[in-house]
């Protein structure tokens, strides 16, 4: 039973811990990532438990999950000028 629909931002070591938290808490958990080759790391749901994965600079993927996200982004990027709006 899903409780959550939520998006961790960036999987590295944060975002890793961030997908197994809401996770285990029974989220349906959606990774976003710049780095397209982070999509095998994203799939490996027996390990990480994503659910999903959305490469946000393809505009069609980030339009399929507009208003999904239903509770929580998890941001583990570090970047001072990120635009947040951009997010579902």
């Amino acid at each position: 039973m899903v409780i959550s629909r939520g998006g961790v931002l960036g999987l590295g070591g944060l975002g890793h811990m961030g997908v197994k938290f809401a996770a285990s808490l029974g989220s349906e958990v959606t990774v976003l990532s710049t780095l397209l080759r982070k999509t095998k790391e994203a799939d490996a749901k027996e390990v990480w438990g994503a659910h999903n994965f959305i490469h946000t600079k393809d505009e069609s993927q980030m339009k399929s999950v507009e208003n999904a996200i239903s509770i929580f982004i998890i941001d583990t990027v570090s970047r001072g000028n990120m635009n947040l709006n951009t997010y579902p």
